[in-house]
């Protein structure tokens, strides 16, 4: 589910929505290998058995939180092109964190993204259902964000915005650390 790298100047859009997802600047002493974290999000748990009875993880708590992250260098959109594509992985705490790769597929529209799917991967297979936002680039964008299960049962998340801390803290400090969370 990799999508070849195309070298691009700057990533117009990473995924979720312009608010969520901005492209990170770094200076020469900062790390480039963290990846940036787009989203920190909070659903039932009852909405992705299907992903976690997948990966065969145990859960136990009615809430689980989601933490996104983008690879910026896994971008691949060309301009004029009515899709943009960004590889990342996905964090599902539970009783444990489960860690999957994503893949955001934006449609775009006079170079801004119109709808997104995020499709959840383990081991080149997809897992469970897919995340979608139909309106990625209005006020916030975020409010739209729903899991669809593979049943086709529809969930809303809980969004946390960038300056609420409180859905990062659920998540173990070492996970945090290979983040960047600017």
């Amino acid at each position: 589910m990799r999508c070849s790298t195309h070298k691009i100047i700057a990533v117009i859009f990473v995924a979720f929505s312009a608010n969520a997802f901005s492209a990170n600047v770094y200076s020469a002493n900062e790390q480039t290998d963290k990846e940036p974290i787009s989203l920190c999000a909070k659903i039932d748990t009852g909405a992705i058995t299907d992903v976690l009875d997948g990966s065969k993880v145990k859960y136990s708590k009615d809430y689980s939180y989601l933490l996104f992250t983008s690879d910026v260098n896994g971008t691949n959109y060309t301009d004029g092109d009515d899709r943009l594509a960004v590889d990342g992985h996905v964090y599902i705490l539970n009783d444990s964190v489960l860690q999957l790769k994503t893949l955001t597929v934006a449609s775009m529209k006079n170079g801004k993204p119109n709808d997104e799917v995020i499709y959840l991967s383990k081991g080149n297979k997809t897992a469970g259902g897919l995340f979608y936002n139909n309106a990625p680039s209005g006020n916030d964008g975020n409010e739209n964000i729903v899991y669809i299960g593979v049943a086709g049962d529809v969930y809303h998340l809980t969004i946390s915005t960038a300056k609420d801390k409180e859905c990062l803290s659920h998540f173990p400090k070492k996970i945090l650390d290979g983040l960047s969370a600017e």
